[in-house]
C-alpha cells in the first residue's frame, strides 16, 4: 500500500515561481490540515487509528529542483469504547512531495508499506 493526495498551489504561476518551494509547503500544509490527517489516515485504518496535530518536523531536503522529501509528526488516535480503549501514540513518516507548478498542483505521497499475504492453510 502506498498513498497519495494532490494539493492546489496557493499562488499563481508567476508569484509561485518567485516564492521558494519551501514556504509554499508550509501554506499547503496549514491550509490543509484536516485533510492531511485524512491522507495520513489510511495507513492506520485496519487498527483503527486517525491520524491528528500533523505537523512539521523536519528540514525540507530536495533531491531535484520540484521534488524532495520531509518528515512530519502526528498523533495516532485509537478509540473503541466496546473494548474501552483511547490511547494516542506519536509517530512520525517520511513524506515525498512533487510540484507542478504549470498544473499548480504538488502530489505528497507517503511510504510504500508492503501488505500482509494471506497465511497459508
Amino acid at each position: 500500500m502506498q498513498e497519495f493526495r494532490e494539493f492546489d498551489l496557493t499562488n499563481s504561476i508567476e508569484a509561485f515561481e518567485n516564492e521558494s518551494y519551501v514556504e509554499e509547503i508550509i501554506k499547503v500544509m496549514e491550509q490543509n490540515k484536516k485533510e492531511l490527517g485524512i491522507f495520513l489516515s489510511y495507513y492506520f485504518k485496519e487498527e483503527g487509528g486517525l491520524v491528528e496535530e500533523v505537523k512539521l518536523s523536519d528540514k525540507i531536503s530536495f533531491l531535484t529542483s520540484t521534488t524532495g522529501t520531509f518528515k512530519v509528526n502526528f498523533k495516532v488516535v485509537y478509540f473503541n469504547a466496546c473494548w474501552d480503549i483511547h490511547s494516542d501514540n506519536k509517530e512520525e513518516m517520511l513524506i515525498h512531495f512533487d510540484f507542478y507548478p504549470a498544473q499548480k498542483k504538488m502530489r505528497l505521497t507517503g511510504p510504500r508499506w508492503p501488505e500482509r499475504e494471506p497465511d497459508e492453510i
